[in-house]
């Protein structure tokens, strides 16, 4: 039974990966930002996948960096021109709001159009990189 569970939980991400691909390839958002609209398109679309990966219990288990982590890092770093420590902070940060939309979505609490989500992504967005490259930080 474990085995199988495991076997779900790859093909779950490997269809995630490819909501990112797909969202990345159609170049309708920046880099940065299409990162977190297939997150959340991951979550309207894929409900109960999307419940599996992300909405688990991870007591005790230690936050393992993903493919789209460790990009969403590089993408902040680049654009910023900040450390790692600072985008790491930044995406964490971003990522709280972007996995509360997808958790509304995901759970049918909310319905927003995608216009509202990006214009929140980017507003989001915007205050969170002003605090961390003011020179107070």
């Amino acid at each position: 039974m474990d085995e199988l569970q495991q076997a779900v939980i790859l093909e779950a991400y490997r269809l995630y990966l490819t909501f990112l691909k797909q969202e990345s390839e159609s170049e309708k958002y920046p880099a940065y930002k299409s990162l977190g609209i297939a997150y959340i398109r991951f979550a309207k679309e894929e409900k109960e996948l999307f419940k599996l990966l992300f909405m688990c219990d991870r007591k005790g288990k230690e936050l393992v960096p993903t493919l789209d982590f460790d990009a969403s890092i590089e993408l902040i770093m680049k654009a910023n021109g900040i450390s790692r420590e600072k985008a790491t902070r930044m995406h964490l940060e971003m990522w709280t709001c972007v996995h509360g939309i997808g958790t509304m979505l995901a759970t049918s609490f909310l319905s927003l159009e995608w216009e509202l989500i990006s214009g929140m992504l980017t507003d989001v967005y915007q205050g969170i990189r002003a605090r961390h490259l003011s020179k107070e930080n």
